[in-house]
């Protein structure tokens, strides 16, 4: 009898780590679809200010910017809302993570345009082609 039980318990061990392996690869694998989604290639990325021609300094979501080109410690940046809704949190090759609070007339899909101190740094920094990837989404309200 203790042979029986030593052999249904071994079984049952090799069984459970089985399932375990498997749910370790099937959690491995919807990891990397997820990455696969929330990484949006390259954009075509620009910069603006506060100030700039026919701005508010209110961005659509509401934000005063006029003060502050942060917002709960992100940078702040347009997008196209079809593309990444408000409030999604992006993270822009070598520039760091921004929140998306704004867009605009020539904001379209594959283009973003990051808020800066200055006309003088937007000039400076021009426009870039780097890869952007969605740390969260947003829920575009």
């Amino acid at each position: 009898q203790n042979i029986i039980d030593t052999a249904n318990r071994k079984a049952e061990e090799d069984k459970q780590r089985l399932l375990e392996e498997q749910r370790k690869k099937e959690e491995l694998e919807r990891k990397k679809v997820e990455e696969a989604k929330n990484d949006l290639g390259v954009f075509n990325v620009s910069f603006y200010t506060a100030n700039c021609y026919k701005c508010s300094g209110i961005t659509k979501s509401g934000i005063d910017v006029r003060k502050s080109i942060k917002y709960q410690g992100y940078g702040i940046v347009a997008s196209s809302w079809s593309q990444i809704p408000a409030y999604s949190i992006i993270e822009i090759e070598g520039l760091g993570q921004y929140i998306v609070l704004d867009t605009g007339g020539r904001i379209k899909t594959g283009h973003l345009d990051v808020l800066v101190k200055s006309k003088e740094e937007a000039i400076k920094l021009g426009r870039q082609y780097l890869n952007v990837k969605v740390i969260r989404w947003g829920d575009g309200k």
